[in-house]
Order: C-alpha cells, then sequence, then structure tokens
C-alpha cells in the first residue's frame, strides 16, 4: 500500500482513505473507527468504469437517490442502477464525496436516505 493516501470522508462524515483518482479508478481504504488513524485492513477497489457509470446516472437524472446500501437500494436510485449491472452500491459510499468535492455533485440527507444533486459540468 502506498503510504501517500488521501483523505476524505463520507456523506455521513466517516473518514476513508484512497489512493488514484476519479479519472482512472480508486482503491479505498476504509477506517476501523470514527477517527483518522485506524484502517480496517480492508481495500475497496472501484474501477473507472463504475465512476464514468455513476457520474453518467448523476448527470443525466440530475436529482437522484443515492441508495448506497449494499443489500436493498431504493428503487431507481443509483445504487440501484449498480446493482442492476450487478457491481455494489457500496462504490457510492466513496465516490460521490470525490465528486461532491470536485464540485460535480451535492449530497443531501432527505428522510432515511441521501439524495444527490447534479451541480457541474
Amino acid at each position: 500500500m502506498d503510504t501517500q493516501l488521501s483523505w476524505t470522508h463520507t456523506v455521513t462524515g466517516k473518514p476513508f482513505a484512497y489512493e488514484g483518482d476519479l479519472a482512472g479508478g480508486l482503491v479505498v481504504y476504509p477506517t476501523e473507527r470514527d477517527d483518522w488513524t485506524e484502517l480496517s485492513g480492508g481495500r475497496v477497489p472501484i474501477p473507472a468504469d463504475h465512476i464514468r457509470f455513476i457520474r453518467s446516472e448523476i448527470r443525466n437524472a440530475q436529482l437522484i437517490p443515492m441508495g448506497a446500501c449494499r443489500d436493498n437500494p431504493a428503487p431507481g436510485s443509483v445504487g440501484d442502477k449498480l446493482m442492476q449491472n450487478r457491481w455494489s452500491p457500496q462504490d457510492l459510499t466513496y465516490v460521490v464525496p470525490l465528486l461532491r468535492e470536485e464540485g460535480f455533485c451535492d449530497a443531501f440527507k432527505q428522510g432515511r436516505g441521501y439524495v444527490i444533486r447534479y451541480t457541474g459540468p
């Protein structure tokens, strides 16, 4: 593992480390707790084609439920569409915060879940 990891946090505030970028793909290293020091030991690879798909769904919908639940994402959500492709909705947990940082979208709590709003090119 690269010692020069980047750090950010999910939409719910949980920190995570990652390497790579949105254009070329990511490898995410979740944290053990809600601190910025202890990695869980797991790694979540997120290929670039998953990220392009997520971007496309957000851009096309303009406003869409996030649906990051691994087992039962909200119908019509980005997570639901990922599952239809046999991909994990968990990718959203890590991709949406990075898309938000670059100004592509915003995510906000609505009811029990989160909604993503397209904000940029």
